[in-house]
């Protein structure tokens, strides 16, 4: 399947290929799609964080760190 892509598009994936990290324009999309399906889940992790924050479902970095040093019997 052949694609034309619009000119600005074309050129930043040439630019892209001559750096010689991608063997094919198929390898650098799959790379970068896969890029923006992490970033996706970064922001939604972040959303989930502040949603948790502004709901007051968190707790204090004292009160995991004397938890874990409990947990693991490390004195203060």
């Amino acid at each position: 399947m052949i694609h034309e892509f619009p000119p600005d598009l074309e050129q930043q994936l040439q630019a892209q290929m001559a750096t010689g990290r991608y063997r094919s324009e198929v390898d650098l999309i799959r790379e970068a799609l896969n890029a923006l399906g992490q970033q996706s889940e970064d922001l939604a992790a972040v959303e989930a964080g502040l949603d948790d924050l502004n709901e007051g479902r968190v707790r204090s970095l004292t009160d995991v760190a004397s938890e874990i040093r409990q947990k693991h019997g490390w004195s203060s």
